[in-house]
């Protein structure tokens, strides 16, 4: 409930790690658009871009997989797929991978993590009150906010496994616009300054997050 998909689900054919054995990945992006909208009032803006988002992807195997080391097939051509597809929702600077504790999650064979960073484009605040009584639109600077990746693997069944899980913010989201004049005279008047502050850090992230990557299990 709150999420919604974005984009059309995109197909993919992966090159194969050993003769004879071709590869497909159908993924689907989602974000969490309750969140967006809540951050979204807060901010008195609309922001564009997903702040949490939940993908699904789905690997298919055509042919013999002995010899074929599925983590690998994931960190050399799936893994660099999510990450471009989140890329273009605005996540940038990603790392490495790593492991991590799989704790509170039942149905995944291995749980990996990538920190990095989300870029929030510039804002613009509707409405804004002034001191004066009035009110007036604003532009806020572009921030950058922390993010992990953190997605989950099964080991592959009848032909075909599941990649799946999502990106969410670590630290929150603080910003300023230019000096707002509320006299009109932005040289010798009064000015004031907006300031956004959102709590997208919250400690329900990861685990609304990692339900959702035990639900994939469940149905795979």
């Amino acid at each position: 409930e709150g999420w919604a998909q974005v984009g059309e689900v995109v197909e993919t054919e992966i090159d194969a790690p050993v003769p004879g054995l071709d590869v497909y990945q159908t993924m689907a992006l989602f974000e969490n658009r309750a969140f967006l909208d809540e951050m979204s009032a807060l901010a008195m803006a609309d922001i564009a871009a997903p702040l949490s988002t939940f993908f699904v992807a789905r690997v298919n195997f055509v042919g013999p997989l002995r010899g074929v080391a599925l983590p690998d097939i994931v960190e050399t051509q799936v893994t660099p797929l999510v990450k471009d597809r989140l890329r273009e929702q605005g996540v940038r600077d990603l790392g490495e991978r790593r492991t991590v504790d799989a704790d509170g999650v039942r149905n995944v064979d291995e749980l990996y993590a990538i920190d990095g960073s989300f870029h929030v484009e510039r804002q613009t605040m509707r409405d804004y009150p002034l001191p004066n009584g009035k009110t007036t639109d604003v532009h806020v600077d572009a921030a950058t906010v922390d993010m992990r990746l953190l997605y989950g693997l099964w080991a592959p069944r009848n032909g075909e496994t599941y990649v799946a899980g999502g990106a969410f913010p670590t630290s929150g989201y603080r910003s300023a616009s230019d000096p707002v004049s509320v006299t009109g005279d932005e040289d010798t008047g009064v000015t004031v300054t907006a300031e956004i502050s959102l709590p997208l850090a919250r400690p329900d992230h990861r685990a609304e997050l990692l339900s959702l990557v035990d639900a994939v299990g469940d149905s795979g």
